[in-house]
């Protein structure tokens, strides 16, 4: 079954009990997506969590207190995850060729597009993460506004979860992908320059996507690739989509759908031009829910040599 973005939201918005539907949404959605045993998160984040740029490997031998936003088959033991991409990788990456590329994996999460870019021949990944977790932007409802520290505290310890999830998954992998932690706005030379750059639905959670695609665009080589998958408003138009709803189904970090010719235009103007368009259908994961198909579209352009 193939369905729309807002009942996905919808139907997110009905798995928490009576007493958490009291909670600001994100908090919910952290509590209960990093924490399914329902157990109280630690709110205390280790001396090293928020460290920027690049990383050394964390020590984790374990998934208690991990979270995984993607599903990820691991030597012994599969890992479940909101979003379960297994074998439709190469439709994630637009059929890009990446055999001795550098690949640069934008909001990496889980890794699981890190590790998947290894497997499919890169020389070189690094995957890109926010350094903390209030750093995520939230659409300013009065929830938000009146309850900003608790939302702090949930989303700095469930971004922790996710990373130890990562590290976990890297250990097990015995991967050689780097983690860079950082500010999205803000990604500085010392990345590096890459051949492809990826984007993976994490453009609808930014109130100012534009200014991330300008940023990654940086750290491209003239003649790489760009990937951008992400939902994406049907609208023949170049048109940008406000999708947080009052009625309080849209979750509270869903800020945008663009179009494709807004995606199109807007790369002109960075000099790079569209070379491909498909779409796949990727499973996604509630607790508790059976498995839905979401169809997502992916757009690769190629950085023009000016």
């Amino acid at each position: 079954m193939v369905v729309d973005a807002r009942h996905i939201r919808a139907r997110k918005a009905l798995i928490f009990d009576a007493e958490e539907s009291q909670l600001p949404m994100a908090v919910q959605r952290a509590k209960y997506f990093c924490h399914p045993s329902r157990r109280k998160i630690k709110l205390v984040p280790d001396q090293n969590t928020e460290k920027r740029g690049f990383s050394e490997p964390w020590d984790v031998q374990s998934k208690d207190d991990c979270w995984f936003y993607h599903c990820i088959d691991l030597p012994g033991e599969t890992i479940a995850g909101m979003w379960d991409m297994r074998g439709r990788s190469k439709e994630y990456f637009g059929h890009v060729d990446l055999t001795g590329k550098s690949v640069l994996d934008i909001g990496t999460a889980s890794g699981f597009l890190s590790f998947e870019a290894e497997k499919m021949g890169a020389s070189q990944v690094v995957g890109f993460e926010a350094w903390n977790g209030r750093i995520r932007e939230m659409v300013p409802t009065r929830q938000y506004r009146e309850n900003k520290e608790r939302y702090f505290r949930e989303l700095d310890a469930s971004m922790v979860q996710m990373k130890r999830g990562y590290w976990y998954a890297h250990s097990r992998l015995q991967s050689k992908a780097r983690a860079y932690y950082g500010d999205i706005y803000d990604i500085g030379e010392d990345v590096g320059n890459f051949d492809v750059a990826i984007i993976g639905q994490i453009l609808v959670q930014l109130k100012n996507p534009l200014s991330c695609i300008e940023q990654v665009a940086t750290r491209i080589r003239p003649g790489g690739t760009l990937i951008i998958t992400e939902g994406m408003s049907a609208s023949p138009d170049p048109v940008a989509q406000f999708i947080w709803t009052p009625d309080g189904k849209a979750s509270t970090y869903s800020w945008w759908f663009m179009s494709e010719e807004f995606f199109t235009q807007f790369l002109r103007v960075l000099d790079f031009e569209k070379i491909g368009r498909s779409t796949a259908k990727y499973g996604l994961v509630l607790p508790g829910q059976e498995p839905v198909d979401y169809e997502l579209p992916t757009l690769v352009f190629r950085k023009m040599i000016v």
